[in-house]
């Protein structure tokens, strides 16, 4: 979802507040971790490639 987020923040040009990107930095942490560099790397690239409608079935999927 952290590639999605950042992919649609950019298509509409909203620009992070340092105290909210401080945030969203803060909640990579534990997926970075659970998934190492690469892995999480990979999978932000194919959250970029979503469309949001992409995106919002697969986080509504993930959270039942």
């Amino acid at each position: 979802m952290v590639g999605a987020v950042e992919a649609v923040w950019g298509r509409l040009g909203i620009p992070l507040a340092p105290p909210d990107r401080a945030r969203f930095e803060l909640y990579q942490d534990k997926p970075r971790e659970a998934l190492r560099a690469e892995g999480f790397e990979q999978a932000k690239d194919e959250g970029r490639s979503m469309t949001i409608d992409q995106a919002f079935t697969f986080a509504l999927a993930e959270t039942g």
